[in-house]
């Protein structure tokens, strides 16, 4: 799966989409995004994070 979003998901966003791919293990999802949604709450980091260790199964990738 491609996903263009304008803003990368939020922390509870990141885990459904999380939750998701454990659920489905033959899915991948490269996310594209314009802006990165309030980094400077911590758990808006963690959730990326928590995505960013499934490698392999997804990307993110902050457009320019």
């Amino acid at each position: 799966i491609t996903w263009y979003l304008s803003w990368s998901p939020c922390m509870t966003c990141c885990y459904i989409i999380r939750n998701f791919l454990v659920r489905h293990p033959n899915v991948n999802i490269e996310i594209h995004v314009a802006r990165l949604y309030n980094t400077r709450w911590a758990g808006t980091r963690r959730g990326l994070r928590e995505l960013a260790r499934l490698r392999g199964r997804v990307t993110i990738d902050v457009m320019e």
